[in-house]
């Protein structure tokens, strides 16, 4: 995900279908517009950029039995520091400039990232047990969370407070968790009644 989100805040996109060699006629005439641009980021994150292969493990398997054993509040947290431990390797080769996104290389660019996909992942667990225990609805969180930041945020608002920080998503994504939690008493909308339901489902599929 790291990578990717570097190719796209690099420029990568925006070279592919605004190349100098055209004239401005033509770029303007080919340029695609916002709405397909963004769709088309949209699929290049959910497909490369990790949720379309990362959340049939963390939502499909891991998600339903650490709920069952831990509860879903206690349960996410586990889930959520796993899930940014997954991201570590990535955090141990130093950012070179502003373009490289998330920012990464000291231990407080990593608990930024950390906290921030600790409270995603609560988010995202709210959502799939509001939506029958769809992996697919992870699959589209995930994907929007990783493409609103690397196409639209740190192009909509360029400045070093947002390209040389994370802080400002994990400053969202804890607000956001912690309205959750408040909201559902720490049940994040679990049920354990459907989640028995939805695996013996599965099982017997």
């Amino acid at each position: 995900m790291v990578a990717v989100c570097h190719c796209w805040a690099a420029g990568g996109y925006g070279a592919r279908h605004f190349h100098p060699a055209w004239g401005f006629g033509i770029a303007r005439r080919f340029r695609p517009t916002v709405p397909r641009a963004y769709l088309e980021a949209f699929f290049s994150m959910a497909v490369i950029g990790g949720p379309l292969f990362e959340e049939p493990g963390w939502t499909g398997f891991a998600q339903f039995r650490l709920q069952r054993l831990y509860g879903s509040l206690v349960g996410g947290l586990i889930l959520g520091s796993l899930w940014a431990l997954w991201h570590l390797p990535g955090f141990l080769i130093p950012s070179q400039d502003l373009s490289d996104i998330p920012p990464r290389g000291t231990v407080l660019d990593f608990a930024a990232f950390a906290f921030a996909l600790v409270g995603l992942r609560l988010i995202i667990i709210w959502v799939v047990n509001n939506t029958r225990n769809s992996v697919l609805m992870a699959i589209l969180v995930h994907a929007s969370w990783n493409t609103f930041y690397a196409t639209s945020l740190i192009r909509l608002f360029p400045a070093p407070a947002v390209l040389g920080s994370y802080l400002n998503l994990t400053i969202a994504a804890s607000t956001l968790a912690l309205v959750i939690i408040a909201v559902t008493r720490g049940r994040i909308g679990y049920q354990p009644k459907a989640d028995i339901s939805a695996e013996t489902a599965m099982v017997v599929r």
